[in-house]
């Protein structure tokens, strides 16, 4: 618990840095940019370039991997494809410790959310938008430890800001000490390598609540579907929520039936 205190307490050092110290300029091509302007630390030459899915293709019913038949599906957005900036972004926060990327991609997927909200507000869909607590997917203590923070969980913190959500770091934790992901190379190893690789707390006190579970980088889903099944289990409700991927989707599932002008 305190290991995390620091990283938030050195989090919130940085962020103010970046917004009041720190001469404002594109964190993507170090253009000069207008104070105050969100989102924050992008010019409007690089926003424009962003690889933003369009709504037909940002939303998914994710069925379980790994399941035969009928098997059960969580709603899943993603606002991104994963090339160009956006992996820029990525991997900068993740490897390089740019947290600038941080405050940048919390905006971002904030304002994708809003714009999900607005395209589907007269659907099926909208209550799956509407969450009570935001939830990054937790790094095991072991690489939380090497690396020093959980980049999800810096992002996720901007954007829990800008929707008014709550954001909780405590009540999922990861047990098993993985590979990463992306050294798996077929689709059975990434599966077996976080079967039960998270657990509820036992201090969590979440049942019943509409929970926003979000990671970085999606491919076959697999880490988002075992992270939910603890929270489901408690009875809460999870809509998956990730920055960027580049699975197809099939468009019928994004469209909106009803949406009126």
């Amino acid at each position: 618990m305190e290991a995390g205190q620091a990283i938030k307490d050195k989090w919130q050092v940085l962020e103010d840095l970046f917004l009041t110290a720190l001469p404002q300029v594109c964190s993507l091509c170090q253009r000069r940019i207008v104070q105050g302007a969100f989102p924050s630390g992008i010019c409007s030459f690089c926003l424009d370039e962003l690889p933003l899915r369009p709504p037909d293709k940002c939303f998914e019913m994710l069925q379980q991997p790994g399941q035969l038949g009928q098997s059960a599906a969580l709603p899943l957005f993603t606002a991104f494809y994963y090339e160009g900036s956006i992996r820029q972004a990525v991997t900068g926060l993740k490897f390089h410790e740019r947290m600038d990327f941080a405050i940048l991609i919390g905006d971002l997927l904030a304002q994708f959310w809003q714009r999900e909200k607005r395209y589907r507000a007269n659907t099926r869909q909208a209550d799956w938008l509407e969450a009570e607590v935001l939830i990054p997917v937790p790094l095991h203590a072991q690489r939380l430890r090497d690396r020093g923070y959980n980049q999800v969980e810096l992002f996720a913190g901007q954007m829990a800001k800008n929707i008014g959500c709550s954001l909780d770091t405590d009540s999922l934790l990861r047990q098993k000490h993985t590979s990463r992901q992306s050294e798996t190379v077929h689709r059975e190893e990434r599966l077996a390598n976080v079967d039960e690789a998270f657990v509820c707390s036992a201090e969590s006190t979440l049942r019943g609540k509409h929970i926003i579970l979000m990671d970085d980088v999606i491919s076959t889903g697999a880490t988002l579907w075992q992270a939910a099944l603890p929270l489901l289990k408690r009875g809460n409700q999870v809509t998956l929520l990730t920055l960027a991927g580049n699975r197809p989707i099939d468009s019928s599932q994004g469209k909106s039936e009803t949406i009126t002008q």
